[in-house]
């Protein structure tokens, strides 16, 4: 790996640039910055407002690109649903229509349509069953427990007469 042209990122920042190649402040690479503490700390505000605007456009355009496979995902998928249910239909009437030469036509219509019952049935039971389920039992166990340790830090600090209960343990 190369170095940059202005040396490595912590000798850059240990000369007081602010992490500049080449210097901002004439010093050409010396170790002694003659910089004032309220140019460096503007530096340090500019270069950190820079960098989380250079974040923001990244994470922009991650978003714009991940809904745009999102959104092609879900056509596909919407594509892929209609073409399952007509292959079901048509598998339906080719079942009813296997049946049929045992039994008459409507017996066999009712054959199949009584066996897409059972099947919604099925379905119906399982999803009920999904639904009741009971989410994010850890998630509530563990805020009751932060909560109630705030309140046993908030009443040791009023009993105790501390001004620095939330750096106790």
């Amino acid at each position: 790996m190369t170095e940059p042209v202005g040396g490595t990122d912590t000798e850059r920042l240990a000369s007081g640039d602010g992490g500049r190649a080449g210097g901002s402040n004439g010093t050409n690479g010396s170790k002694r910055s003659t910089r004032s503490t309220t140019e460096l700390l503007r530096d340090v505000v500019t270069d950190a407002r820079d960098l989380i605007q250079e974040e923001a456009a990244l994470a922009r355009a991650e978003l714009r690109q991940a809904v745009g496979h999102r959104a092609i995902g879900a056509g596909a998928m919407a594509v892929a649903g209609v073409a399952g249910f007509l292959a079901l239909v048509f598998a339906s009437l080719a079942i009813a229509a296997g049946i049929a030469v045992a039994l008459p036509a409507w017996a066999a219509a009712l054959i199949v349509a009584g066996m897409w019952l059972v099947a919604a049935g099925m379905a119906a039971l399982i999803g009920r069953a999904q639904m009741k389920r009971r989410e994010m039992q850890e998630t509530k166990r563990t805020l009751q427990e932060d909560v109630a340790w705030a309140k046993a830090h908030v009443r040791s600090s009023r009993s105790t007469g501390s001004d620095d209960a939330w750096t106790k343990t």
